[in-house]
């Protein structure tokens, strides 16, 4: 399939900065396409942003950046120094000196401000295909196409790579997350997992999420330097995540069972 004008001008149009105006893909180039504009997604394109090899297409479905409120608390400076973001004024340091606080309108307006969003970008489907120009059937030849839900139903691609981090899911809309290369952030959780899901994030902020993020990026980095469309790490990454998430929620949901177990025995013994 011809990659369509509209999707060409998206992919160059995602690395423009001030420092890097009418960047282009060659063949020597990949491109992944990240869905979700949260944490996640945007720790990811901040670490592709710096990369002259990766270009990025950065999906969101909400129409534009919604306002939130609270601190965020990273483990260490270093994610942010990593990702080439310069550490704000106003960032306050604990008293261990090594966990941060940062106002998260702050951090969100700086994750957004070196990389292009599309918005109003909602996914329907993803779909791959086997890519034309190798005679390798493997998994790690795909090339994946992302409809929109839009009325035109736009079809964009084709990625090396799709990238799901859209947050918290507890809609049955999203079949097309099995498809993705990789799953980052709270969009690992399903309906099935939402309430100890919900649990671990309320715990780790969103930390847990930038670092899925700068994570997944230095693996699709070195992936890169093994051939076209090798994702071999990405998916020993993905599943070593998965679990560690699993033994996450394991250990959340026995808590949880044993305050229960707690909390009947007080009952019954203030009833008795």
């Amino acid at each position: 399939m011809v990659e369509s004008s509209s999707t060409s001008k998206i992919r160059q149009r995602s690395k423009n900065t001030a420092d890097k105006n009418d960047a282009s893909v060659t063949t020597s180039q990949k491109c992944i396409a990240i869905v979700g504009a949260g944490f996640a997604g945007l720790a990811l394109a901040n670490y592709l942003q710096k990369q002259e090899r990766i270009q990025y297409v950065l999906l969101e479905a909400k129409e534009r950046p919604i306002p939130i409120v609270g601190s965020f608390r990273l483990p260490s400076t270093q994610v942010l120094l990593e990702l080439g973001i310069s550490i704000p004024r106003r960032t306050r340091k604990d008293e261990d000196d090594s966990t941060i606080t940062i106002p998260r309108q702050e951090l969100m307006a700086l994750l957004c401000q070196r990389v292009h969003v599309r918005y109003s970008s909602s996914v329907q489907s993803v779909r791959s295909v086997l890519n034309a120009s190798t005679s390798d059937t493997s998994e790690n030849t795909k090339q994946y196409y992302i409809t929109l839900s839009n009325n035109k139903k736009d079809e964009l691609g084709p990625f090396d790579a799709v990238v799901a981090a859209n947050g918290l899911d507890v809609s049955t809309n999203t079949p097309w997350k099995q498809h993705c290369t990789a799953i980052i952030g709270d969009s690992f959780f399903g309906r099935s997992d939402i309430l100890f899901g919900l649990t671990t994030r309320i715990q780790k902020g969103g930390a847990m999420a930038m670092m899925d993020g700068l994570e997944l990026g230095k693996v699709l980095v070195l992936d890169g330097h093994q051939g076209t469309n090798q994702h071999d790490g990405v998916h020993v990454w993905q599943r070593e995540k998965a679990r560690a998430r699993t033994a996450q929620l394991a250990s959340t949901a026995a808590f949880v069972a044993l305050l229960f177990v707690f909390l009947l025995i007080v009952v019954l013994s203030v009833c008795a």
